[in-house]
């Protein structure tokens, strides 16, 4: 019995826990620069819970990744590992994966656009495109940046266009064409906030308009099946 409420009391407390983090604020920040079009990229990618008692961290630079976290002020950090795999099983994947994918892929793709049109597409894409935004916008944005396109006309044409709109509001965001080298290069900094239980209320509202859409789909294609009209025929008779 008393394992019993032992158990029950680590049950609830792991549920008070998620329940916390579900509705806690999430403070992210990501941070990147690059000195010149020829150096490398340097990233950076922090995320907070729980007040910053537990946080992660990602560092990508130079085509390595370096990761950690810390709880309570302990930190721990890893390196990443490549392993190269076998010679013998990626030889079998490579041998056995492309038709099985290919087959798997035809199917789906017949069933989709069995149910939803080229407008359904356009519906969900914009309805998860502004969920999304709406839940990941960033409270604080800064930056300098030199971009470069390789054509001076585009890199001219998308200059005058960010001039034009104001993307991200109060934001302090320096952009200047750059019309010899392609590229980007400068520095940014981007931070927010977000909350996990929002986004499962956006979740389960995309997913009700994809369901709501299946539904009616499916329900168009069962009344619109032709019925078989048998006629009434005397005894001994012919069908004329």
């Amino acid at each position: 019995m008393i394992i019993l409420h032992i158990l029950l009391w680590i049950l609830f407390g792991i549920a008070g826990l998620l329940l916390l983090i579900l509705i806690s604020p999430v403070q992210y920040a990501l941070q990147w620069k690059r000195d010149s079009f020829d150096a490398p990229h340097w990233l950076r990618v922090r995320i907070k819970l729980l007040l910053g008692l537990l946080h992660f961290q990602i560092v990508l630079e130079n085509h390595e990744s370096r990761s950690g976290f810390g709880i309570f002020g302990i930190e721990k950090a890893f390196k990443a590992e490549e392993k190269e795999p076998k010679k013998e099983e990626t030889e079998k994947k490579k041998a056995t994966e492309p038709r099985k994918k290919a087959k798997k892929v035809v199917s789906r793709i017949k069933w989709v656009k069995r149910y939803f049109t080229l407008a359904d597409f356009k519906h969900i894409a914009a309805r998860i495109f502004q969920h999304l935004w709406r839940w990941l916008k960033p409270s604080f944005v800064r930056g300098n940046f030199q971009i470069g396109t390789g054509d001076p006309a585009l890199t001219g044409i998308l200059f005058g266009w960010y001039c034009s709109t104001g993307l991200f509001g109060n934001s302090v965001i320096n952009i200047s064409p750059e019309f010899v080298h392609t590229g980007l290069c400068g520095d940014g900094t981007l931070r927010g906030r977000l909350i996990l239980i929002d986004l499962l209320r956006r979740i389960l509202l995309i997913g009700i308009i994809i369901i709501s859409i299946y539904m009616r789909k499916k329900f168009q294609l069962i009344f619109s099946k032709p019925t078989t009209n048998y006629a009434w025929r005397p005894e001994g008779g012919s069908d004329v």
